[in-house]
């Protein structure tokens, strides 16, 4: 949060910074999500098309073969549209929306690649945090939640973004997913309370169940999934204005963390090749492999028989 100027005994002071209160955050991120329509478009967009041609390639009993691959075309090209999505809304968080998403989006798509790595590091280093008991994972998703945003907003590449986002949440782990915490509850609350109105409004108007859900699937979940993205980048975004301003003249020592990721991040594929592994077996295990030397004597027996 930007430092705000306080007047003590007529004289006056520089507040210090430090993280939102728990309401503002949850009320500057619902108001921002009703505001940001160019952002919520984007997502929204994209997520709808990801959506229908998803369940047209499901259920299109008749589709040809070029048509399915034609839509598996669009559809991998509106969950890419959809995930630099996710990067312009930081960038348009980070910068106050001062440029139109088009800008955004042109800068983004040409360092596409580097974000997309970035995203993938910090995917491999928390699949191997949640397979190794659930809690490391959720630890480690609120010491790379910034990760992103160092990306963004101070050019950190690579490994480089998960350190930096590393040492801004030490010290407050607690104070940030505490507030994630709640904002996701007050999320949880209004969603549902949203979802059970429009579920009311569908029996009144005569919509039969299959119908409801249809709507449901292709247009009502793609639509709460860009309000959700919006409301959490902009509290995400607001809390890492408010660490770099509270960490600002601080020095970490990154090279234990640094080791730590580039590990997890290896054993990441090893894990799902184990993973795999037991799966066959699990699945070989399930049939009776008998030897046919030891049916031979029964089975001639019973053709002699005959």
């Amino acid at each position: 949060m930007d430092n705000q100027i306080q007047a003590t005994d007529g004289v006056a002071e520089v507040a210090s910074p430090a993280l939102p209160e728990y309401r503002d955050l949850v009320s500057l991120s619902f108001t921002k999500s009703l505001t940001s329509w160019p952002l919520f478009i984007l997502l929204a967009g994209s997520g709808i098309v990801l959506s229908v041609t998803a369940y047209l390639i499901e259920f299109g009993t008749t589709l040809g073969v070029w048509q399915v691959l034609a839509l598996t075309v669009v559809m991998f090209i509106a969950l890419y549209i959809n995930v630099l999505g996710t990067v312009v809304a930081v960038k348009y968080f980070l910068n106050d929306g001062t440029e139109k998403i088009s800008t955004y989006f042109s800068e983004v798509s040409s360092s596409a690649w580097s974000y997309l790595w970035v995203l993938s590091l910090s995917t491999l280093v928390l699949f191997s945090g949640f397979i190794m008991f659930i809690i490391p994972g959720i630890i480690l998703s609120t010491y790379l939640m910034f990760a992103l945003h160092t990306r963004a907003a101070e050019s950190a590449t690579g490994m480089d973004s998960l350190v930096r986002s590393t040492e801004l949440v030490r010290g407050y782990w607690w104070a940030v997913t505490a507030r994630l915490i709640f904002l996701t509850l007050a999320m949880v609350v209004i969603f549902f309370s949203v979802g059970f109105a429009l579920g009311i409004l569908a029996s009144i108007v005569g919509l039969t169940q299959d119908t409801a859900d249809l709507i449901s699937l292709l247009a009502v979940e793609p639509i709460f999934s860009a309000l959700g993205s919006i409301i959490c980048l902009y509290a995400i975004t607001v809390m890492y204005k408010a660490l770099v301003a509270m960490k600002a003249g601080v020095v970490a020592e990154p090279n234990a963390v640094r080791g730590w990721y580039i590990g997890l991040a290896i054993l990441t594929p090893l894990l799902m090749v184990a993973v795999l592994a037991l799966e066959l077996l699990g699945f070989m295990n399930e049939f009776d492999f008998v030897d046919p030397a030891q049916e031979g004597p029964g089975l001639m027996e019973t053709e002699a028989t005959v």
